[in-house]
């Protein structure tokens, strides 16, 4: 949602700070390897999505982002993986490559969906506050919250 309120850059800045914060709390046991499969996979959906929805903001555009953003993803943590897992979990190349089609890949054409179906359901909605401002209450209905 960063890439698509903000310009790829952001996307791409907010995935290294989510990442790190992962990296560090809920998925430490990952370390170094889990903190750059995160910063490829996800910049690789938020960059190519972050772009087409800039040039095409639209309905239409935020589907079409989406979906370039997702099969983008899918591709490069193919290659990632390739390359990257190998190295850190100390196995056989050939070991991973024989997991990229029927395993790799479709595990992250479904991780993606899943991220850009959300995406798209919920962030016209949330951008109408963070980007155009809109205030959730008004004052009045603030304060009678507040106090109970």
């Amino acid at each position: 949602m960063g890439s698509f309120a903000f310009g790829p850059l952001a996307g791409v800045i907010i995935t290294i700070i989510a990442a790190g914060i992962q990296a560090l709390t809920v998925s430490a046991q990952s370390g170094v390897y889990g903190f750059i499969m995160h910063v490829i996979s996800t910049s690789a959906l938020v960059v190519p999505a972050g772009l087409i929805y800039r040039k095409k903001h639209t309905r239409l555009g935020a589907v079409i982002a989406l979906l370039c953003g997702t099969v983008a993803n899918a591709v490069v943590m193919v290659i990632a993986n390739h390359f990257v897992t190998p190295h850190f979990l100390r196995v056989p190349t050939s070991v991973v490559d024989g997991m990229l089609i029927p395993v790799i890949l479709p595990f992250n054409l479904i991780k993606a969906g899943i991220n850009s179906a959300i995406t798209f359901v919920i962030y016209k909605t949330i951008s109408r506050y963070v980007i155009h401002g809109e205030k959730l209450f008004s004052r009045k209905e603030a304060d009678h919250i507040a106090k109970g």
